[in-house]
C-alpha cells in the first residue's frame, strides 16, 4: 500500500513540474525573447533586475526638438538581483526625444522593473527598454527566471 502512495506522490510532483514548466514555456513565448535560455540571457546583462514602487515622479519637458526627462523616485521593492534591498529608495530617469505634459505624480504607485547596472544614492540615468510595467505575462516571466519572492 505505500508503495501505491509513493506512485501517486511521484505522479503529482512530476504533473506539478509539468504545468509549471508548460506556463513558463507559453510566458516565454508571450514575452519578447522566445524562450528560457533568450529570456535569461537578457536579463544576463544587467547586474541589478528591481521591483520599484513609484513614490513620485515628474516630467522637465525640454522643448520643441530637445529631450524632455521623467524622474522617477521610489522604493525598493524586491531585487530579483543585485546589491540593492528592500525598502531602499532610488531616483532614476528616462529621456525622450519630444515634448511631453508636465503632468506630477501621475505614475505614484505604479510598479516598474527596472533593469541596471548601477547602486548608487544618485539619479540612474536609463535607456528605452530598461524600464518595464510589472504586469501581465511579465510577471510570468520574472517568476519563471527568478522565482518566488522571499517571504
Amino acid at each position: 500500500m505505500r508503495g501505491f502512495y509513493f506512485v501517486v506522490l511521484v505522479a503529482a510532483l512530476v504533473a506539478a513540474v509539468g504545468c509549471q514548466r508548460s506556463a513558463c514555456d507559453k510566458a516565454y513565448r508571450d514575452w519578447f525573447w522566445e524562450d528560457a535560455a533568450g529570456t535569461k540571457a537578457h536579463f544576463d546583462n544587467y547586474k541589478q533586475v528591481l521591483l520599484v514602487r513609484v513614490g513620485e515622479d515628474h516630467w522637465v519637458d525640454g522643448g520643441k526638438h530637445r529631450l524632455s526627462m521623467h524622474h522617477y523616485q521610489g522604493t525598493v521593492e524586491r531585487a530579483f538581483k543585485g546589491d540593492w534591498k528592500i525598502a531602499e529608495p532610488i531616483a532614476f530617469v528616462q529621456g525622450f526625444d519630444y515634448s511631453f505634459s508636465t503632468n506630477a505624480n501621475r505614475c505614484v504607485g505604479e510598479q516598474l522593473v527596472l533593469l541596471t547596472d548601477e547602486y548608487t544614492n544618485s539619479e540612474i540615468g536609463i535607456d528605452t527598454g530598461d524600464l518595464l510595467a510589472y504586469e501581465g505575462p511579465f510577471k510570468q516571466v520574472l517568476h519563471c527566471v527568478f522565482g518566488e519572492a522571499e517571504r
